[in-house]
């Protein structure tokens, strides 16, 4: 295996229009289920390099300061942090670098985009040989890469490993045409008139961390940010049932392969709001209000929350998508 150096020209930040359209190319065609969301492929791929440079950009010599400064790993050097391009003998070229779960830097793992279809298990060693000689330094657990869950690559190693986040998607207008859920009439969405709600949000990820401390690095609450971006979008709501504050509902603008979308980043009922089936009518009546020009919903939902993923799928959502930790041992 041979790190292609900066020096030949080949450092992510420089790489050509060819080469960066291989990696956006290969993201679409083998880690999406292109059958449930037709992709619209020219904005797609504008989509994918935007996101393949977000990756790059991680390489700029202020952001390796602040990573190496952050984690404090021994012996590491900056240079340790930036993302590199590996040749992967007989198959293609891979992005890779060092990523910590939850932000934790006891749980390093090595993050692996390759311009190639990971298409059978052959293949996998040859990325856990990379991950740990190149990225020693970090003591990475796992590689991490994303697939299409319906390929047989992804079927295979699901019978030993369970995915980790899904992209879990749904058409909107199709999503209304359903049936409406029973008690859709008890549930009422109302815009808050400040940030007085970010309190009750907070409160409600303490009582669900005490419940669930397992998922305090996986399903962590939102910053301020992220919520009053939603907010000023006019796509964050508070549930009332029967005049009770029950839940949450937030979203943003992003669409998903070409289409116009909105993003859920988080969806959240009171404890005693919970196992009534009020989650599923909280999505169904945000759905039923956007505007007709939203095609896609969609969010990144992690598989350990068992119960967030069974609301989306009785929604009428679908994964696409799907993210899989592959033990270095």
């Amino acid at each position: 295996m041979e790190w292609i150096k900066p020096a030949n020209g080949q450092d992510p930040l420089l790489l050509s229009g060819i080469q960066k359209n291989r990696f956006a190319a290969a993201a679409l065609d083998h880690t999406y289920n292109s059958s449930k969301v037709v992709p619209n492929r020219p904005v797609a791929l504008t989509e994918l390099l935007a996101e393949f440079d977000d990756l790059c950009r991680l390489n700029q010599a202020s952001v390796v300061s602040d990573r190496f400064q952050h984690f404090k790993i021994p012996n590491a050097v900056p240079e340790d942090f930036c993302e590199r391009i590996f040749a992967i003998e007989s198959e293609g070229h891979v992005l890779a670098g060092i990523r910590f779960a939850g932000g934790n830097p006891e749980k390093p793992f090595v993050s692996i985009w390759p311009d190639f279809a990971i298409s059978t298990q052959s293949t996998i060693p040859l990325l856990t040989e990379l991950a740990t000689q190149e990225f020693s330094i970090f003591d990475p657990k796992e590689i991490n890469f994303w697939l299409n869950p319906e390929t047989d690559i992804a079927q295979s190693l699901k019978e030993t490993i369970t995915p980790s986040l899904r992209y879990i998607v749904g058409r909107a207008n199709r999503i209304r045409l359903q049936d409406r859920p029973q008690r859709y009439d008890d549930v009422t969405l109302i815009p808050p008139d400040g940030d007085e709600y970010l309190d009750w949000y907070a409160a409600s990820y303490r009582a669900f961390h005490e419940l669930r401390p397992d998922l305090r690095d996986w399903v962590p609450a939102n910053d301020r940010e992220q919520m009053e971006e939603a907010r000023s979008q006019g796509l964050l709501f508070l549930a009332h049932v029967n005049g009770i504050r029950a839940g949450l509902i937030a979203a943003i603008p992003r669409s998903l392969l070409g289409h116009r979308g909105v993003y859920f980043i988080d969806i959240v009922m009171s404890e005693e709001h919970k196992g009534k089936g009020l989650a599923h009518v909280l999505q169904r009546k945000f759905i039923d209000g956007l505007s007709e020009e939203i095609d896609v919903v969609w969010g990144t939902i992690d598989t350990k929350n068992i119960t967030s993923t069974k609301t989306a799928l009785r929604v009428g959502r679908s994964s696409i998508r799907e993210e899989f930790f592959v033990p270095l041992n």
